[in-house]
């Protein structure tokens, strides 16, 4: 013999095709309203930035370049300087607004061969696309800045000369550029 069904058991067989159909209708009413459901998602851009350098004058070595000057003419030392126009080139691209400057960590540009002159690190100079000359420094200087693009320029260079305290010698001076953003 079966076990009789309680009145509530009888009741909920009644009420299952009721309950299921409340459920489908709860859970589509967002798409039978209208209201599609969507997904949202995000990605992101890295900052890019590349700067070469490049000169027709310079010796390369990896991420270093050396631009010889040659000595010293009478009337360089009348003019007051040595200009090397155009010696360097550079390409620079950036998807981001960029600053670009230069710094040098030499104090000078070394000592005469007789040691009895010290040259200035400031007598070092450099332009850009023939704008005005900037002295080199232990200071990062801004000299370029812009939007995101992609740009070539060239760089001058020019070693000022003192005609009273000229003396022969090695001089150098190494001259760091960094590209950043702004």
């Amino acid at each position: 013999m079966r076990p009789a069904r309680s009145h509530v058991a009888k009741k909920m067989t009644k009420l299952k095709p009721f309950l299921f159909f409340l459920a489908v209708i709860v859970l589509t009413s967002p798409l039978l309203l209208g209201q599609g459901l969507s997904q949202n998602f995000g990605f992101g851009i890295l900052p890019f930035q590349s700067l070469n350098i490049s000169g027709l004058d310079a010796q390369s070595t990896g991420s270093v370049s050396t631009i010889a000057f040659p000595e010293a003419s009478l009337e360089d030392l009348e003019r007051g300087y040595i200009e090397k126009q155009e010696i360097v080139e550079m390409t620079l691209e950036s998807n981001v607004p960029w600053s670009l400057s230069f710094y040098t960590n030499d104090e000078t540009m070394g000592t005469s061969h007789d040691g009895t002159y010290t040259k200035p690190i400031q007598h070092f100079q450099v332009r850009v696309d023939g704008g005005s000359y900037i002295d080199l420094s232990n200071i990062n200087q801004e000299f370029l800045f812009g939007s995101p693009t992609k740009t070539s320029f060239s760089i001058d260079y020019r070693m000022l000369l003192d005609r009273e305290n000229h003396s022969p010698g090695n001089y150098q001076a190494s001259v760091t550029y960094t590209l950043s953003s702004r």
